[in-house]
């Protein structure tokens, strides 16, 4: 028999959760399924609850940080979960297919497909949706600073990091090349994008048992503006034999060790990052069940 637990993280994005709330009962209830709604900053341990309360689902209310942090507890368990994304990027679950929207997310949890969801480890921490070194991370190390959250604020605070856009020094090393590059950015993801579909790996898939690696190299802004949008448009990955560090490089891979030399900024899912000089990646394929849009 179906059991839903709802974990709600109210202080995710800019939803009001008594409107969240109130969705959640009227749909659950008229469809006669047991259910309860727990605030997730309550919860101590994870495990205990579903082998206690017998429950079947877990549904998370909230963005990418906080399905990072219940998987971490829960990987490799049988739930099967969802998510109603209230978070500020919420790329994961737009990756999946899944509406911002409550009434069509409904449809998904209740009708969706359970689709097995690659997760990946960063240095023994697991990961949904995306790891980011340099421009991003420093962005979302202000964004968790700010008071008022959401896409506005998010967008403000990238615009200021692009003048003076800052670079580092990374040594990348996977199974098939190792090199040494100067970069804005590094970014290690699951899904095609960052959130709010704004795209970073076009060929992303998060049930491919593959990594995407996107690094931004240290040129000049307008050549690498045109370079990405080519990326989008044309999706073609780099020949790993033929690396140039002037270009962006774009490939997949089941794992990856990135040395981080000068210390960039680092974020895991949009929540900040200790930052390590050494970081290694691996896929873990398969490592749970999700409600999705995605056809199996």
């Amino acid at each position: 028999m179906k059991k839903i637990l709802y974990l709600l993280n109210p202080l995710s994005g800019t939803k009001s959760p008594k409107k969240i709330i109130q969705a959640i009962q009227q749909e659950t209830t008229k469809r006669n399924i047991p259910f309860h709604i727990q605030n997730i900053h309550t919860i101590h341990n994870y495990k205990d609850i579903i082998k206690n309360a017998d429950i079947t689902h877990i549904i998370i209310i909230g963005g990418d940080g906080t399905i990072s942090t219940v998987l971490n507890e829960l990987i490799h368990s049988s739930i099967i979960f969802g998510i109603i994304p209230t978070g500020s990027g919420n790329g994961f679950a737009f990756s999946l297919g899944i509406s911002h929207k409550l009434k069509k997310y409904f449809d998904t949890l209740f009708e969706g497909n359970i689709t097995q969801i690659d997760l990946f480890s960063v240095n023994n921490q697991y990961a949904c949706s995306l790891f980011g070194l340099g421009f991003d991370a420093q962005v979302a190390h202000q964004f968790a600073t700010q008071k008022k959250r959401g896409l506005i604020s998010y967008i403000s605070l990238s615009l200021k990091n692009l003048i003076p856009l800052k670079s580092y020094s990374f040594h990348i090393k996977t199974e098939n090349v190792q090199f040494d590059i100067h970069a804005y950015m590094v970014v290690v993801t699951n899904s095609n994008q960052f959130g709010n579909n704004v795209k970073i790996a076009p060929l992303a898939k998060q049930n491919d048992g593959l990594l995407d690696v996107v690094i931004l190299p240290k040129i000049n802004f307008l050549t690498l503006l045109l370079q990405y949008i080519q990326l989008l448009h044309t999706k073609k990955m780099t020949n790993l034999k033929n690396i140039k560090t002037n270009k962006i490089i774009y490939f997949q891979t089941n794992n990856i060790t990135i040395t981080n030399i000068d210390k960039a900024p680092t974020q895991k899912d949009g929540d900040i990052y200790i930052t390590e000089q050494t970081i290694h990646i691996n896929i873990i394929p398969h490592a749970c069940k999700f409600l999705t849009t995605i056809k199996t």
